[in-house]
Protein backbone atom coordinates (compact mmCIF):
# COMPACT_ATOMS: atom_id res chain seq x y z
CA UNK A 1 0.00 0.00 0.00
CA UNK A 2 1.26 3.48 -0.87
CA UNK A 3 0.06 6.71 0.76
CA UNK A 4 -0.20 9.96 -1.17
CA UNK A 5 -2.45 13.00 -1.32
CA UNK A 6 -6.18 12.38 -1.80
CA UNK A 7 -6.66 14.63 -4.83
CA UNK A 8 -9.98 13.60 -6.39
CA UNK A 9 -12.51 11.41 -4.57
CA UNK A 10 -13.63 8.00 -5.72
CA UNK A 11 -12.58 4.36 -5.94
CA UNK A 12 -11.03 2.92 -9.09
CA UNK A 13 -9.80 -0.57 -9.90
CA UNK A 14 -8.11 -1.65 -13.10
CA UNK A 15 -4.92 -2.13 -15.05
CA UNK A 16 -2.20 0.49 -14.94
CA UNK A 17 -0.74 2.34 -17.86
CA UNK A 18 2.61 3.99 -17.08
CA UNK A 19 2.67 7.26 -19.02
CA UNK A 20 6.17 8.75 -19.15
CA UNK A 21 6.98 11.37 -21.75
CA UNK A 22 10.60 11.36 -22.78
CA UNK A 23 12.88 13.30 -25.06
CA UNK A 24 13.87 11.49 -28.23
CA UNK A 25 17.39 10.13 -28.07
CA UNK A 26 18.97 10.44 -31.51
CA UNK A 27 21.85 8.00 -32.04
CA UNK A 28 25.04 8.97 -33.87
CA UNK A 29 26.92 6.40 -35.95
CA UNK A 30 28.63 6.00 -39.31
CA UNK A 31 27.26 3.94 -42.17
CA UNK A 32 29.17 2.56 -45.11
CA UNK A 33 28.84 3.95 -48.63
CA UNK A 34 26.97 0.78 -49.58
CA UNK A 35 24.45 1.40 -46.78
CA UNK A 36 23.87 5.03 -47.75
CA UNK A 37 21.14 4.31 -50.29
CA UNK A 38 19.24 2.28 -47.69
CA UNK A 39 19.49 5.20 -45.23
CA UNK A 40 18.06 7.61 -47.78
CA UNK A 41 15.22 5.17 -48.54
CA UNK A 42 14.50 4.94 -44.79
CA UNK A 43 14.30 8.74 -44.67
CA UNK A 44 11.90 8.91 -47.63
CA UNK A 45 9.67 6.23 -46.10
CA UNK A 46 9.56 8.18 -42.81
CA UNK A 47 8.52 11.31 -44.75
CA UNK A 48 5.72 9.40 -46.50
CA UNK A 49 4.49 7.92 -43.22
CA UNK A 50 4.57 11.34 -41.53
CA UNK A 51 2.61 12.86 -44.42
CA UNK A 52 -0.06 10.15 -44.04
CA UNK A 53 -0.27 10.73 -40.27
CA UNK A 54 -0.69 14.48 -40.61
CA UNK A 55 -3.27 14.10 -43.39
CA UNK A 56 -5.26 11.75 -41.14
CA UNK A 57 -5.13 14.21 -38.24
CA UNK A 58 -6.21 17.01 -40.57
CA UNK A 59 -9.26 15.03 -41.66
CA UNK A 60 -10.24 14.25 -38.06
CA UNK A 61 -9.88 17.89 -36.99
CA UNK A 62 -11.92 19.08 -39.97
CA UNK A 63 -14.73 16.69 -39.00
CA UNK A 64 -14.70 17.65 -35.31
CA UNK A 65 -13.78 21.35 -35.32
CA UNK A 66 -14.24 22.56 -38.87
CA UNK A 67 -12.16 23.37 -41.92
CA UNK A 68 -10.68 26.57 -40.47
CA UNK A 69 -8.98 24.72 -37.59
CA UNK A 70 -7.88 21.92 -39.91
CA UNK A 71 -5.97 24.37 -42.09
CA UNK A 72 -3.32 24.53 -39.36
CA UNK A 73 -2.06 21.17 -40.59
CA UNK A 74 -1.66 22.42 -44.14
CA UNK A 75 1.39 24.30 -42.88
CA UNK A 76 2.75 21.04 -41.46
CA UNK A 77 2.30 19.31 -44.82
CA UNK A 78 4.14 22.18 -46.51
CA UNK A 79 7.15 21.54 -44.26
CA UNK A 80 7.36 18.02 -45.67
CA UNK A 81 7.27 19.46 -49.20
CA UNK A 82 10.21 21.79 -48.46
CA UNK A 83 12.88 20.39 -50.78
CA UNK A 84 15.55 22.60 -49.23
CA UNK A 85 15.10 20.84 -45.87
CA UNK A 86 14.99 17.38 -47.45
CA UNK A 87 17.83 17.94 -49.90
CA UNK A 88 20.10 19.47 -47.27
CA UNK A 89 19.54 16.45 -45.03
CA UNK A 90 20.44 14.03 -47.82
CA UNK A 91 23.48 16.12 -48.81
CA UNK A 92 24.69 16.22 -45.19
CA UNK A 93 24.30 12.45 -44.95
CA UNK A 94 26.22 11.79 -48.17
CA UNK A 95 29.07 14.07 -47.14
CA UNK A 96 29.43 12.75 -43.58
CA UNK A 97 27.98 9.22 -43.87
CA UNK A 98 26.39 9.78 -40.48
CA UNK A 99 23.04 8.07 -39.92
CA UNK A 100 20.13 9.90 -41.55
CA UNK A 101 18.31 10.54 -38.23
CA UNK A 102 21.26 12.49 -36.88
CA UNK A 103 21.68 14.48 -40.10
CA UNK A 104 17.98 15.39 -40.21
CA UNK A 105 18.00 16.54 -36.59
CA UNK A 106 21.13 18.66 -37.19
CA UNK A 107 19.63 20.36 -40.25
CA UNK A 108 16.34 21.04 -38.46
CA UNK A 109 18.20 22.50 -35.49
CA UNK A 110 20.03 24.96 -37.78
CA UNK A 111 16.74 26.04 -39.40
CA UNK A 112 15.03 26.60 -36.05
CA UNK A 113 17.97 28.53 -34.59
CA UNK A 114 18.00 30.79 -37.64
CA UNK A 115 14.23 31.38 -37.48
CA UNK A 116 14.31 32.08 -33.74
CA UNK A 117 16.67 35.02 -34.34
CA UNK A 118 14.17 36.72 -36.63
CA UNK A 119 11.72 39.03 -34.85
CA UNK A 120 8.72 38.15 -36.98
CA UNK A 121 5.60 36.37 -35.71
CA UNK A 122 5.00 34.48 -38.97
CA UNK A 123 8.57 33.18 -39.08
CA UNK A 124 8.39 32.08 -35.45
CA UNK A 125 5.18 30.17 -36.20
CA UNK A 126 6.99 28.44 -39.05
CA UNK A 127 9.70 27.38 -36.58
CA UNK A 128 6.97 25.85 -34.42
CA UNK A 129 5.65 23.95 -37.44
CA UNK A 130 9.11 22.60 -38.19
CA UNK A 131 9.62 21.45 -34.58
CA UNK A 132 6.39 19.47 -34.54
CA UNK A 133 6.84 17.91 -37.97
CA UNK A 134 10.50 17.09 -37.28
CA UNK A 135 9.53 15.26 -34.10
CA UNK A 136 7.04 13.16 -36.05
CA UNK A 137 9.63 12.34 -38.71
CA UNK A 138 12.23 11.38 -36.09
CA UNK A 139 9.70 9.21 -34.25
CA UNK A 140 9.02 7.37 -37.49
CA UNK A 141 12.74 7.01 -38.24
CA UNK A 142 13.37 5.60 -34.76
CA UNK A 143 10.28 3.42 -34.66
CA UNK A 144 8.88 5.38 -31.69
CA UNK A 145 5.13 5.65 -31.10
CA UNK A 146 3.73 9.08 -30.38
CA UNK A 147 1.91 8.91 -27.04
CA UNK A 148 -1.69 10.03 -26.95
CA UNK A 149 -3.18 9.78 -23.49
CA UNK A 150 -6.75 9.26 -24.65
CA UNK A 151 -6.02 6.74 -27.39
CA UNK A 152 -3.65 4.46 -25.51
CA UNK A 153 -5.07 4.47 -22.02
CA UNK A 154 -8.78 3.94 -22.29
CA UNK A 155 -10.23 2.09 -19.33
CA UNK A 156 -6.90 2.13 -17.51
CA UNK A 157 -5.45 3.89 -14.50
CA UNK A 158 -2.82 6.39 -15.59
CA UNK A 159 0.47 6.31 -13.68
CA UNK A 160 2.76 9.25 -14.38
CA UNK A 161 5.47 11.39 -12.86
CA UNK A 162 3.13 14.33 -13.37
CA UNK A 163 0.27 15.29 -15.64
CA UNK A 164 0.13 18.62 -17.39
CA UNK A 165 -3.22 20.40 -17.71
CA UNK A 166 -2.96 19.75 -21.45
CA UNK A 167 -2.87 16.01 -20.67
CA UNK A 168 -5.97 16.03 -18.47
CA UNK A 169 -7.59 18.64 -20.69
CA UNK A 170 -7.97 16.01 -23.43
CA UNK A 171 -9.61 13.47 -21.13
CA UNK A 172 -13.32 12.79 -21.00
CA UNK A 173 -15.28 11.15 -18.22
CA UNK A 174 -15.36 7.38 -18.70
CA UNK A 175 -12.25 7.21 -20.87
CA UNK A 176 -9.84 6.86 -17.94
CA UNK A 177 -10.52 5.02 -14.68
CA UNK A 178 -8.26 7.24 -12.55
CA UNK A 179 -4.72 8.52 -12.21
CA UNK A 180 -1.83 8.51 -9.76
CA UNK A 181 1.32 10.63 -9.92
CA UNK A 182 4.72 11.02 -8.26
CA UNK A 183 4.23 14.76 -7.78
CA UNK A 184 1.36 17.23 -7.54
CA UNK A 185 -0.96 18.75 -4.97
CA UNK A 186 -4.71 19.00 -4.38
CA UNK A 187 -4.79 22.45 -5.97
CA UNK A 188 -2.75 21.90 -9.12
CA UNK A 189 -4.76 22.67 -12.24
CA UNK A 190 -4.54 19.13 -13.61
CA UNK A 191 -6.01 17.78 -10.36
CA UNK A 192 -8.78 20.38 -10.38
CA UNK A 193 -9.70 19.27 -13.89
CA UNK A 194 -9.75 15.63 -12.72
CA UNK A 195 -12.22 16.54 -9.97
CA UNK A 196 -14.31 18.38 -12.52
CA UNK A 197 -14.44 15.21 -14.62
CA UNK A 198 -15.02 13.13 -11.47
CA UNK A 199 -11.96 10.96 -12.14
CA UNK A 200 -10.47 9.48 -8.90
CA UNK A 201 -6.88 10.61 -8.34
CA UNK A 202 -4.05 10.24 -5.84
CA UNK A 203 -0.96 12.45 -6.23
CA UNK A 204 2.31 13.13 -4.40
CA UNK A 205 3.33 9.45 -4.23
CA UNK A 206 7.03 10.36 -4.75
CA UNK A 207 8.19 7.26 -6.68
CA UNK A 208 5.09 5.37 -7.79
CA UNK A 209 6.33 5.31 -11.41
CA UNK A 210 9.35 3.25 -10.35
CA UNK A 211 7.14 0.73 -8.55
CA UNK A 212 4.25 0.21 -10.95
CA UNK A 213 4.56 -1.46 -14.34
CA UNK A 214 2.11 -1.21 -17.21
CA UNK A 215 -0.71 -3.78 -16.79
CA UNK A 216 -0.19 -4.14 -13.03
CA UNK A 217 -3.59 -4.23 -11.31
CA UNK A 218 -4.19 -1.12 -9.21
CA UNK A 219 -6.79 -0.13 -6.68
CA UNK A 220 -6.85 3.58 -5.85
CA UNK A 221 -8.72 5.20 -2.99
CA UNK A 222 -9.21 8.86 -3.86
CA UNK A 223 -10.92 9.52 -0.53
CA UNK A 224 -7.96 8.57 1.66
CA UNK A 225 -5.08 8.93 -0.83
CA UNK A 226 -4.19 5.20 -0.92
CA UNK A 227 -2.88 3.10 -3.80
CA UNK A 228 -2.71 -0.70 -3.75
CA UNK A 229 -0.52 -2.47 -6.33
CA UNK A 230 -1.80 -5.94 -7.22
CA UNK A 231 -4.09 -6.00 -4.16
CA UNK A 232 -5.29 -9.19 -2.48
CA UNK A 233 -8.79 -10.50 -3.05
CA UNK A 234 -9.57 -9.53 0.53
CA UNK A 235 -8.68 -5.89 -0.20
CA UNK A 236 -10.74 -5.93 -3.39
CA UNK A 237 -13.75 -7.31 -1.50
CA UNK A 238 -13.32 -4.75 1.27
CA UNK A 239 -13.30 -1.88 -1.22
CA UNK A 240 -16.24 -3.30 -3.16
CA UNK A 241 -18.26 -3.07 0.07
CA UNK A 242 -16.86 0.40 0.76
CA UNK A 243 -17.90 1.54 -2.72
CA UNK A 244 -21.40 0.16 -2.13
CA UNK A 245 -21.66 2.26 1.05
CA UNK A 246 -20.38 5.35 -0.75
CA UNK A 247 -22.99 4.82 -3.46
CA UNK A 248 -25.71 4.70 -0.80
CA UNK A 249 -24.48 7.98 0.69
CA UNK A 250 -24.27 9.55 -2.76
CA UNK A 251 -27.87 8.53 -3.43
CA UNK A 252 -28.89 10.47 -0.32
CA UNK A 253 -26.98 13.53 -1.51
CA UNK A 254 -28.50 13.23 -4.99
CA UNK A 255 -32.01 13.22 -3.55
CA UNK A 256 -31.78 17.00 -3.08
CA UNK A 257 -30.44 18.03 -6.48
CA UNK A 258 -33.84 19.15 -7.81
CA UNK A 259 -34.68 21.10 -4.63
CA UNK A 260 -34.01 24.85 -4.07
CA UNK A 261 -30.52 25.94 -3.00
CA UNK A 262 -31.30 27.29 0.45
CA UNK A 263 -30.68 26.71 4.13
CA UNK A 264 -33.10 24.95 6.47
CA UNK A 265 -34.63 28.32 7.39
CA UNK A 266 -34.97 29.50 3.78
CA UNK A 267 -31.87 31.68 3.19
CA UNK A 268 -30.97 31.34 -0.50
CA UNK A 269 -27.43 30.85 -1.84
CA UNK A 270 -26.84 29.80 -5.45
CA UNK A 271 -24.70 26.71 -5.97
CA UNK A 272 -23.07 26.77 -9.38
CA UNK A 273 -20.54 24.66 -11.27
CA UNK A 274 -16.90 25.04 -12.26
CA UNK A 275 -16.42 23.51 -15.69
CA UNK A 276 -13.59 23.13 -18.19
CA UNK A 277 -15.23 22.34 -21.50
CA UNK A 278 -18.41 21.93 -23.46
CA UNK A 279 -18.21 18.17 -24.01
CA UNK A 280 -20.14 17.13 -20.89
CA UNK A 281 -22.73 19.93 -20.88
CA UNK A 282 -25.69 17.56 -21.16
CA UNK A 283 -24.45 15.37 -18.26
CA UNK A 284 -23.89 18.43 -16.09
CA UNK A 285 -27.40 19.69 -16.75
CA UNK A 286 -28.72 16.62 -14.88
CA UNK A 287 -27.38 18.12 -11.64
CA UNK A 288 -29.92 20.97 -11.89
CA UNK A 289 -27.36 23.48 -10.64
CA UNK A 290 -27.98 27.23 -10.50
CA UNK A 291 -25.71 27.78 -13.50
CA UNK A 292 -21.99 27.96 -14.25
CA UNK A 293 -20.00 30.11 -11.85
CA UNK A 294 -16.66 29.46 -13.55
CA UNK A 295 -16.20 28.41 -17.15
CA UNK A 296 -12.45 27.91 -17.53
CA UNK A 297 -11.54 28.66 -21.12
CA UNK A 298 -7.89 27.53 -20.93
CA UNK A 299 -8.57 23.92 -21.93
CA UNK A 300 -9.51 25.05 -25.43
CA UNK A 301 -6.18 26.86 -25.71
CA UNK A 302 -3.94 24.17 -24.20
CA UNK A 303 -4.87 21.19 -26.35
CA UNK A 304 -3.06 22.69 -29.35
CA UNK A 305 0.09 24.66 -30.03
CA UNK A 306 -1.93 27.53 -31.50
CA UNK A 307 -4.68 29.75 -30.26
CA UNK A 308 -8.19 28.87 -31.45
CA UNK A 309 -9.93 31.20 -33.86
CA UNK A 310 -12.78 33.49 -32.83
CA UNK A 311 -15.24 31.23 -34.64
CA UNK A 312 -14.00 28.10 -32.86
CA UNK A 313 -14.29 29.84 -29.50
CA UNK A 314 -17.77 31.15 -30.31
CA UNK A 315 -19.06 27.66 -31.14
CA UNK A 316 -17.44 26.29 -27.97
CA UNK A 317 -18.94 28.94 -25.66
CA UNK A 318 -22.32 28.95 -27.39
CA UNK A 319 -22.78 25.23 -26.72
CA UNK A 320 -22.44 25.72 -22.95
CA UNK A 321 -24.54 28.89 -22.88
CA UNK A 322 -27.40 27.25 -24.77
CA UNK A 323 -27.22 24.11 -22.61
CA UNK A 324 -27.57 26.08 -19.36
CA UNK A 325 -29.93 28.83 -20.58
CA UNK A 326 -31.69 30.65 -18.96
CA UNK A 327 -29.29 30.10 -16.05
CA UNK A 328 -26.14 32.27 -15.96
CA UNK A 329 -22.78 31.19 -17.34
CA UNK A 330 -19.73 33.07 -16.01
CA UNK A 331 -16.95 32.85 -18.60
CA UNK A 332 -13.48 33.58 -17.27
CA UNK A 333 -11.21 35.17 -19.82
CA UNK A 334 -7.97 33.41 -20.65
CA UNK A 335 -5.95 32.46 -17.55
CA UNK A 336 -2.81 30.92 -19.04
CA UNK A 337 0.39 30.90 -17.00
CA UNK A 338 1.38 29.49 -13.63
CA UNK A 339 0.77 25.74 -13.98
CA UNK A 340 -1.37 26.22 -17.11
CA UNK A 341 1.12 26.33 -19.95
CA UNK A 342 0.45 26.43 -23.65
CA UNK A 343 3.11 25.44 -26.15
CA UNK A 344 3.01 28.91 -27.62
CA UNK A 345 5.65 31.14 -29.09
CA UNK A 346 4.37 33.84 -26.71
CA UNK A 347 5.66 32.06 -23.61
CA UNK A 348 9.18 31.79 -22.25
CA UNK A 349 10.47 30.09 -19.14
CA UNK A 350 9.96 32.16 -15.99
CA UNK A 351 11.64 31.73 -12.62
CA UNK A 352 8.36 32.31 -10.79
CA UNK A 353 5.49 31.84 -13.24
CA UNK A 354 2.75 32.32 -10.62
CA UNK A 355 4.00 35.89 -10.15
CA UNK A 356 4.79 36.42 -13.79
CA UNK A 357 3.31 36.93 -17.22
CA UNK A 358 -0.09 35.30 -16.83
CA UNK A 359 -3.85 35.74 -17.07
CA UNK A 360 -4.98 39.36 -17.57
CA UNK A 361 -1.35 40.50 -17.91
CA UNK A 362 -0.92 38.26 -20.94
CA UNK A 363 -4.27 39.34 -22.41
CA UNK A 364 -3.58 43.05 -22.08
CA UNK A 365 -0.19 42.58 -23.73
CA UNK A 366 -1.71 40.63 -26.65
CA UNK A 367 -4.78 42.73 -27.30
CA UNK A 368 -5.70 41.19 -30.66
CA UNK A 369 -5.91 37.71 -29.12
CA UNK A 370 -7.83 39.06 -26.15
CA UNK A 371 -10.35 40.82 -28.40
CA UNK A 372 -10.84 37.61 -30.39
CA UNK A 373 -11.95 35.96 -27.16
CA UNK A 374 -14.10 38.91 -26.10
CA UNK A 375 -15.86 38.91 -29.48
CA UNK A 376 -16.56 35.19 -29.19
CA UNK A 377 -17.95 35.61 -25.66
CA UNK A 378 -20.10 38.58 -26.66
CA UNK A 379 -21.52 36.68 -29.62
CA UNK A 380 -22.33 33.74 -27.33
CA UNK A 381 -24.18 36.14 -25.02
CA UNK A 382 -26.92 36.43 -27.67
CA UNK A 383 -27.90 32.87 -26.72
CA UNK A 384 -28.25 33.17 -22.95
CA UNK A 385 -27.20 34.85 -19.70
CA UNK A 386 -23.43 35.29 -20.13
CA UNK A 387 -21.18 37.07 -17.66
CA UNK A 388 -17.51 37.95 -18.19
CA UNK A 389 -14.91 37.56 -15.46
CA UNK A 390 -11.32 38.82 -15.56
CA UNK A 391 -8.67 36.79 -13.66
CA UNK A 392 -5.57 37.97 -11.79
CA UNK A 393 -6.63 41.62 -11.51
CA UNK A 394 -4.20 43.42 -9.19
CA UNK A 395 -5.27 47.04 -9.65
CA UNK A 396 -8.02 49.29 -10.97
CA UNK A 397 -5.97 50.23 -14.05
CA UNK A 398 -6.08 46.65 -15.38
CA UNK A 399 -9.85 46.48 -14.93
CA UNK A 400 -10.38 49.80 -16.74
CA UNK A 401 -8.09 48.75 -19.61
CA UNK A 402 -9.90 45.41 -19.99
CA UNK A 403 -13.27 47.17 -20.00
CA UNK A 404 -12.00 49.64 -22.60
CA UNK A 405 -11.08 46.77 -24.92
CA UNK A 406 -14.48 45.21 -24.25
CA UNK A 407 -16.18 48.50 -25.24
CA UNK A 408 -14.12 48.63 -28.46
CA UNK A 409 -15.14 45.07 -29.25
CA UNK A 410 -18.82 45.92 -28.74
CA UNK A 411 -18.53 48.86 -31.15
CA UNK A 412 -16.95 46.60 -33.77
CA UNK A 413 -19.82 44.13 -33.45
CA UNK A 414 -22.32 46.98 -33.67
CA UNK A 415 -20.75 48.17 -36.92
CA UNK A 416 -21.14 44.68 -38.39
CA UNK A 417 -24.67 44.37 -36.91
CA UNK A 418 -23.68 41.19 -35.05
CA UNK A 419 -26.03 40.59 -32.08
CA UNK A 420 -24.91 40.33 -28.46
CA UNK A 421 -26.39 41.09 -25.04
CA UNK A 422 -26.25 44.73 -23.92
CA UNK A 423 -26.78 43.69 -20.30
CA UNK A 424 -23.71 41.51 -19.88
CA UNK A 425 -22.32 41.66 -16.34
CA UNK A 426 -18.61 42.15 -15.64
CA UNK A 427 -16.82 40.50 -12.74
CA UNK A 428 -13.36 40.46 -11.19
CA UNK A 429 -11.55 37.54 -9.60
CA UNK A 430 -9.86 38.33 -6.32
CA UNK A 431 -6.69 36.27 -6.25
CA UNK A 432 -4.09 38.98 -5.63
CA UNK A 433 -4.10 40.44 -2.09
CA UNK A 434 -3.67 44.01 -3.35
CA UNK A 435 -7.15 44.12 -4.88
CA UNK A 436 -8.92 43.22 -1.63
CA UNK A 437 -7.90 46.58 -0.17
CA UNK A 438 -9.50 48.61 -2.98
CA UNK A 439 -12.88 46.92 -3.41
CA UNK A 440 -14.50 50.35 -3.03
CA UNK A 441 -12.61 51.45 -6.18
CA UNK A 442 -14.06 48.56 -8.20
CA UNK A 443 -17.75 49.12 -7.62
CA UNK A 444 -18.21 51.55 -10.53
CA UNK A 445 -16.46 49.23 -13.01
CA UNK A 446 -17.85 45.76 -12.26
CA UNK A 447 -20.97 44.17 -10.77
CA UNK A 448 -19.61 41.09 -9.04
CA UNK A 449 -16.54 39.65 -7.35
CA UNK A 450 -15.47 36.01 -7.33
CA UNK A 451 -12.75 34.83 -4.96
CA UNK A 452 -10.21 32.41 -6.42
CA UNK A 453 -9.08 30.88 -3.15
CA UNK A 454 -6.35 28.67 -4.64
CA UNK A 455 -4.11 31.53 -5.72
CA UNK A 456 -5.24 33.93 -2.99
CA UNK A 457 -4.11 31.53 -0.25
CA UNK A 458 -0.71 30.90 -1.79
CA UNK A 459 -0.13 34.64 -2.20
CA UNK A 460 -1.24 35.45 1.37
CA UNK A 461 0.95 32.71 2.88
CA UNK A 462 3.83 32.98 0.37
CA UNK A 463 3.49 29.26 -0.34
CA UNK A 464 3.97 27.75 -3.79
CA UNK A 465 1.20 25.16 -3.73
CA UNK A 466 3.03 23.07 -6.36
CA UNK A 467 6.33 22.99 -4.44
CA UNK A 468 6.39 19.71 -2.53
CA UNK A 469 8.78 21.10 0.09
CA UNK A 470 6.36 23.80 1.23
CA UNK A 471 2.97 22.60 -0.06
CA UNK A 472 2.07 21.36 3.44
CA UNK A 473 2.02 25.02 4.54
CA UNK A 474 -0.81 25.76 2.11
CA UNK A 475 -3.58 26.04 4.69
CA UNK A 476 -7.12 27.37 4.03
CA UNK A 477 -7.72 27.39 7.79
CA UNK A 478 -4.91 29.81 8.59
CA UNK A 479 -6.40 32.68 10.65
CA UNK A 480 -5.00 35.25 8.19
CA UNK A 481 -6.73 33.51 5.29
CA UNK A 482 -10.09 33.36 7.06
CA UNK A 483 -9.92 36.98 8.22
CA UNK A 484 -9.01 38.04 4.68
CA UNK A 485 -12.01 36.20 3.25
CA UNK A 486 -14.32 37.75 5.84
CA UNK A 487 -12.94 41.22 5.00
CA UNK A 488 -13.53 40.68 1.27
CA UNK A 489 -17.09 39.43 1.78
CA UNK A 490 -18.08 42.24 4.15
CA UNK A 491 -16.51 44.88 1.87
CA UNK A 492 -18.52 43.57 -1.09
CA UNK A 493 -21.72 43.75 0.95
CA UNK A 494 -20.85 47.29 2.03
CA UNK A 495 -20.34 48.46 -1.56
CA UNK A 496 -23.24 46.60 -3.18
CA UNK A 497 -21.21 44.01 -5.07
CA UNK A 498 -22.33 40.40 -5.51
CA UNK A 499 -19.73 38.16 -3.84
CA UNK A 500 -19.01 34.60 -4.95
CA UNK A 501 -16.31 32.01 -4.30
CA UNK A 502 -15.12 29.75 -7.11
CA UNK A 503 -11.90 28.32 -5.65
CA UNK A 504 -11.46 24.86 -4.16
CA UNK A 505 -12.66 26.03 -0.73
CA UNK A 506 -16.17 26.39 -2.17
CA UNK A 507 -16.34 22.64 -2.79
CA UNK A 508 -14.71 21.62 0.48
CA UNK A 509 -17.33 20.08 2.77
CA UNK A 510 -15.63 21.61 5.85
CA UNK A 511 -15.13 25.16 4.55
CA UNK A 512 -18.29 25.65 2.47
CA UNK A 513 -20.49 26.18 5.59
CA UNK A 514 -18.04 28.81 6.81
CA UNK A 515 -18.20 30.72 3.52
CA UNK A 516 -21.99 30.60 3.52
CA UNK A 517 -22.05 31.90 7.09
CA UNK A 518 -19.75 34.77 6.13
CA UNK A 519 -22.34 35.88 3.60
CA UNK A 520 -21.20 34.59 0.21
CA UNK A 521 -24.01 34.89 -2.34
CA UNK A 522 -22.90 32.04 -4.62
CA UNK A 523 -20.62 29.03 -4.32
CA UNK A 524 -19.16 27.68 -7.54
CA UNK A 525 -17.59 24.25 -7.31
CA UNK A 526 -16.58 21.14 -9.20
CA UNK A 527 -19.52 18.90 -10.21
CA UNK A 528 -18.39 16.02 -7.99
CA UNK A 529 -19.00 18.09 -4.83
CA UNK A 530 -22.29 19.67 -5.92
CA UNK A 531 -24.94 17.48 -4.30
CA UNK A 532 -22.99 16.94 -1.06
CA UNK A 533 -22.58 20.68 -0.50
CA UNK A 534 -26.20 21.32 -1.43
CA UNK A 535 -27.42 18.61 0.94
CA UNK A 536 -25.34 20.09 3.76
CA UNK A 537 -26.67 23.61 3.12
CA UNK A 538 -30.24 22.34 3.22
CA UNK A 539 -29.51 20.59 6.55
CA UNK A 540 -28.47 23.66 8.56
CA UNK A 541 -29.92 27.08 9.41
CA UNK A 542 -28.40 30.45 8.60
CA UNK A 543 -28.28 31.12 12.35
CA UNK A 544 -26.08 28.04 12.86
CA UNK A 545 -23.80 29.09 10.00
CA UNK A 546 -23.29 32.60 11.40
CA UNK A 547 -22.57 31.17 14.86
CA UNK A 548 -19.93 28.91 13.31
CA UNK A 549 -18.24 31.94 11.72
CA UNK A 550 -18.11 33.83 15.02
CA UNK A 551 -16.49 30.87 16.78
CA UNK A 552 -13.95 30.19 14.03
CA UNK A 553 -12.81 33.81 13.58
CA UNK A 554 -11.89 33.92 17.26
CA UNK A 555 -9.49 30.98 16.86
CA UNK A 556 -5.77 31.72 16.86
CA UNK A 557 -4.85 28.25 15.62
CA UNK A 558 -5.71 26.55 12.32
CA UNK A 559 -5.67 23.25 14.24
CA UNK A 560 -8.49 24.49 16.45
CA UNK A 561 -10.36 25.68 13.37
CA UNK A 562 -10.05 22.28 11.70
CA UNK A 563 -11.41 20.58 14.84
CA UNK A 564 -14.34 23.00 15.02
CA UNK A 565 -15.24 22.54 11.33
CA UNK A 566 -15.03 18.75 11.55
CA UNK A 567 -17.22 18.77 14.65
CA UNK A 568 -19.79 20.92 12.85
CA UNK A 569 -19.78 18.55 9.87
CA UNK A 570 -20.31 15.43 11.97
CA UNK A 571 -23.02 17.03 14.05
CA UNK A 572 -24.98 18.49 11.14
CA UNK A 573 -24.44 15.99 8.35
CA UNK A 574 -22.75 12.75 9.28
CA UNK A 575 -25.28 11.92 11.99
CA UNK A 576 -28.16 12.53 9.56
CA UNK A 577 -26.60 10.17 7.03
CA UNK A 578 -26.05 7.51 9.71
CA UNK A 579 -29.72 7.63 10.73
CA UNK A 580 -30.93 7.42 7.13
CA UNK A 581 -28.70 4.42 6.42
CA UNK A 582 -30.02 2.63 9.51
CA UNK A 583 -33.55 3.05 8.27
Amino acid sequence: MYKGVAASPGIAQGQAFVFLEKELEIPLYHVTADESEREILRFEQALIKTREQIAKVRTEVAQKLGEEEAQIFDAHLLVLEDRALVDETIRSHKESLYNIDYCFQAVVKRYIEAFDKIDDEYIKERATDIRDVAKRVLENLLGETRLNLVQISQQKIIVSSDLKPSDTGSLKKGEVLGFVTDTGSRTSHAVIMARSLRIPAVVGLINITSVVKTDDFLLIDGYEGLVFVNPTEETKTKYAQFQKERDQIQAIYDSCKMLPSQTLDGEKHAIMLNIDGSEDAEDLMELSSDGVGLFRTESLFMVKDRFPSEETQYIYYKKIVQAFSPKPVVIRTLDLGGDKKQGSLFYTTEQNPFLGFRAIRFCLEHKALFKDQLRAILRASAHGDVRIMYPMISGLEELIEANTLLAETKRELDEKKIPYSNNIKIGVMIEVPSIMMIIDHLKDHCSFISVGTNDLIQYILAVDRLNEKVAFMYNPGHPAVLRTLDHIIQSCHQHGLEINVCGEMAGDILYAPLLLGMGVHNLSLNPGAYTEIKYLMRSVTSVELKALVREVLENKSSVDTAKKLKKFYFEKLHSILAKKKVR
